[in-house]
């Protein structure tokens, strides 16, 4: 459980320094009563990429192909592929959503300068993405491991990237809504 916590400090601090479930064995389930069933899907997904140590599908959880292709090449994926090792061993019992909200305009704006922040960093031509839904959540997972059960939780944001689908940004919606508000700033 603690390589659960370090690989999801490490995706932070990869945000940071750009610009921040299910099973193993397909047992663990995302339950919510607001979230769409597809961004579930993706909040599983990267769970279980975190299980088996697949940086490459938890990552595309988080950016679009373009913008993960760039960080790839880039090198600033490197960092994480090493702390991310082999997958964090033992077995994903749990993945729940709880405290699930719907975002505010102000929060998609921020999740929107978010990526397109990182495609202008990049240097990532010809895109502009598009925030148009997104929830806030707890992401509470439990892994067991020799017989220990183990528990996590980490606040995320689910937004849906138009003609992208669902993407997990490892920020809260205040932050969000504060980065709209800088960008505003700015102007």
């Amino acid at each position: 459980m603690k390589k659960t916590a370090a690989v999801i400090l490490t995706l932070i601090l990869v945000v940071c320094a750009a610009v921040s479930c299910g099973s193993k064995g397909g047992a663990g389930k995302t339950a919510s009563s607001i979230v769409p069933k597809e961004a579930q899907d993706v909040v599983r997904k990267f769970s279980e990429g975190v299980m088996t140590g697949d940086g490459d599908g938890m990552m595309l959880c988080m950016y679009p192909q373009d913008i993960f292709d760039a960080l790839k090449a880039s090198g600033l994926m490197n960092d994480f592929y090493n702390a991310l090792g082999t997958g964090s061993g033992g077995e994903l019992k749990k993945c729940e959503l709880s405290d699930e909200a719907k975002i505010s305009a102000d929060a998609c704006r921020g999740a929107q300068n978010y990526f397109n922040g990182y495609a202008q960093m990049l240097e990532v031509k010809g895109v502009s993405y598009k925030v148009s839904d997104g929830y806030s959540a707890k992401m509470n997972i439990t892994t067991s491991e020799n017989g220990k059960e183990d528990g996590y939780s980490e606040d995320i944001v689910i937004v849906m990237v138009d003609g992208h689908g669902w993407m997990i940004i490892p920020m809260t919606a205040q932050d969000l809504e504060s980065a709209a508000a800088g960008a505003d700033a700015q102007g």
